[in-house]
């Protein structure tokens, strides 16, 4: 009987501690996800892009981190400039204990940019028969893309 006590109560102590660890990786991710999301929405603005969604993913944080949920405002310090793709985001926590962490986050920004809808032979002039609207990610998107059909200099199609 006294041993059946004992692990209930080895149970319940046990669970503040994970109640805990909840609390504070809920908050980083809601701060994250509030002052990266307006970073990225002025980033896609300054891009011009009408129809647009982002991601924003936290990644490889150490499952033993155990700290206590901040009593103010997280501070968040991106790196200048933020790009997309991966990025390491310093924040950190003035009270109740005072700590700081780098947290690597994942920026997708989808959009539709033009793609080509068949294999095409190398000097094909391109024409609107060959070329389609997708969405992808940019992030992804390494050597540049189109944001709109053109014929020739200027044209929009």
């Amino acid at each position: 009987m006294n041993h059946r006590i004992f692990v209930i109560l080895l149970i319940l102590a046990f669970q503040p501690a994970a109640q805990a660890s909840e609390d504070w990786l809920e908050q980083l991710d809601d701060a994250l996800q509030v002052t990266l999301g307006g970073l990225v929405t002025k980033m896609a603005d300054q891009m011009v892009l009408d129809n647009y969604h982002y991601e924003i993913d936290l990644h490889y944080l150490d499952t033993r981190l155990n700290l206590p949920a901040c009593q103010e405002d997280l501070s968040i310090i991106p790196p200048e400039p933020l790009k997309l793709g991966r990025n390491h985001i310093k924040v950190s926590c003035p009270k109740p204990r005072n700590w700081a962490i780098n947290v690597p986050v994942e920026i997708k920004l989808f959009a539709p940019v033009v793609v080509l809808n068949q294999p095409v032979n190398k000097g094909l002039i391109l024409k609107e028969a060959h070329l389609e609207v997708k969405t992808h990610n940019l992030a992804q998107l390494r050597y540049g893309y189109f944001l709109k059909k053109r014929v020739g200099y200027g044209q929009t199609i």
